[in-house]
């Protein structure tokens, strides 16, 4: 199917997307039929609306019809009923739902060390900068300082990209780049677990020890994924 997809700010893009799923027994399914642009769509255009997020969905005022059975809850509407949408927010991105990476990319993941990411702030100004990351479980891990840049910014925006990488050549390289969004992971167990591992397999953290509360470890919980390079799994 096809979606307007947000990209950036004044960059929005019409993309092929799986079919949507009903995800809570609220929802219904429609078939778009007639759509028209609000007000407030210039707002997300224009990338003044915090939270917005890379691979969302743009669009909240439509006509359509029920092409699938309602959610339980639903009980006003049935399939094949049109129906009119309006004053709400879409069915965007899922970042809830588990991220799969194949064994090729796995295995590429955890034999690195090292990734570039890239965070913007409030006034959508990128940055990029290479951080050591630790791979486990489809979520990777990262230490950073309360005063470096992209800290500033993840506090305000949760979304980041990440990309690892090696090249040879121009002709031979590898890759795996991830759009994620973000946790700070300042105390507690969870803390310790991870500066447990990060000592273990990193000396610059056994040559520059940090306790709770000094710096803080962010967890990216990755929703789209694109590689290349990586030998084809049969």
């Amino acid at each position: 199917m096809k979606a307007l997809f947000y990209h950036s700010p004044k960059d929005v893009q019409i993309d092929d997307k799986p079919p949507s799923n009903i995800q809570n027994p609220e929802e219904v399914t429609l078939r778009v039929i007639s759509t028209a642009i609000c007000g407030s769509d210039l707002h997300l255009y224009h990338g003044t609306i915090p939270g917005m997020q890379l691979g969302q969905t743009l669009g909240h005022e439509f006509m359509g019809i029920v092409v699938e059975e309602a959610g339980p809850e639903v009980h006003e509407v049935k399939k094949g009923v049109t129906s009119l949408m309006e004053s709400k927010k879409t069915n965007s991105i899922n970042t809830n739902k588990e991220l799969k990476f194949t064994k090729n990319e796995k295995k590429f993941l955890l034999e690195n060390e090292a990734c570039r990411v890239a965070t913007t702030s409030y006034n959508n100004t990128p940055h990029v900068t290479p951080v050591s990351y630790i791979y486990e479980d489809g979520l990777f891990f990262f230490a950073t300082d309360y005063d470096t840049r992209k800290y500033k910014n993840l506090k305000v925006n949760k979304n980041i990209a990440l990309v690892v990488d090696v090249y040879n050549s121009s002709v031979e390289n590898k890759a795996v780049v991830i759009q994620g969004t973000v946790d700070i992971i300042e105390r507690g167990e969870e803390f310790k677990k991870l500066y447990e591992k990060f000592e273990k397999k990193f000396e610059w953290v056994r040559n520059e020890p940090w306790k709770e509360g000094e710096a803080p470890f962010i967890k990216v919980k990755p929703f789209s994924k694109i590689s290349w390079g990586l030998e084809k799994e049969a």
